[in-house]
């Protein structure tokens, strides 16, 4: 009865203190609302370069897309996503001007969340709101394959990261790319979020 006792006394607690941690998450998100998107400020072509440890081995950046992707729930969509690449590398290819291409490439746009974004195993939470994402460190790329790249919001001070992911054609519309793949979020406001948090972008928006 001992240990039953102290098992119900403690178990409300690691609840109530984790609740307690989400709502300081929350109140500190929102007192960033204000604070705009990425935190970029010096721009190369439309790239984004402030913050970016190794954007400027895109020395002619080049937005051969604008891509849309959210979750299966349309609760977080990623809006306006250029794809930039570096145009002196840039061989146009058969099927893809993408198959052709080797070299560094970059994401950037609009992270939109319609309602509370919670990591059901950890303590992040991303409320509802515009984010302005910016890359922070380029990915490689060969035959349409993004190998790791680096994304951040500065609203939020959201940390994100997007792995082997494939850029494609689409089929409805030849001139436009989708991507398979997924961004997993790294850290919010802080926090560091569980390895399960994340958005996977496989269905075009």
């Amino acid at each position: 009865m001992e240990n039953e006792n102290k098992m119900m006394k403690g178990f409300p607690a690691k609840i109530i203190s984790k609740f307690i941690a989400i709502a300081a998450v929350m109140l500190s998100l929102a007192a960033c609302n204000d604070s705009g998107g990425g935190s970029g400020t010096t721009v190369n072509n439309g790239l984004i370069v402030s913050g970016c440890g190794n954007c400027s081995t895109i020395t002619n950046p080049m937005t051969v897309s604008v891509v849309n992707f959210a979750n299966a729930a349309n609760t977080v969509q990623f809006l306006n996503m250029a794809l930039i690449i570096d145009g002196n590398r840039f061989y146009p290819g058969i099927s893809s001007p993408l198959n052709n291409y080797q070299g560094p490439i970059a994401l950037q746009g609009t992270m939109r969340v319609l309602s509370p974004y919670y990591d059901l195993n950890g303590y992040c939470v991303i409320p509802a709101g515009d984010y302005t994402v910016q890359t922070t460190s380029v990915s490689n790329s060969a035959v349409g394959m993004i190998d790791y790249m680096e994304l951040y919001s500065s609203k939020g001070n959201i940390r994100m990261y997007m792995r082997q992911a494939m850029v494609y054609k689409d089929l409805n519309n030849p001139q436009a790319y989708r991507i398979f793949g997924g961004v997993g979020i790294g850290t919010v406001n802080g926090y560091t979020c569980s390895s399960s948090f994340g958005v996977n972008a496989y269905y075009p928006y």
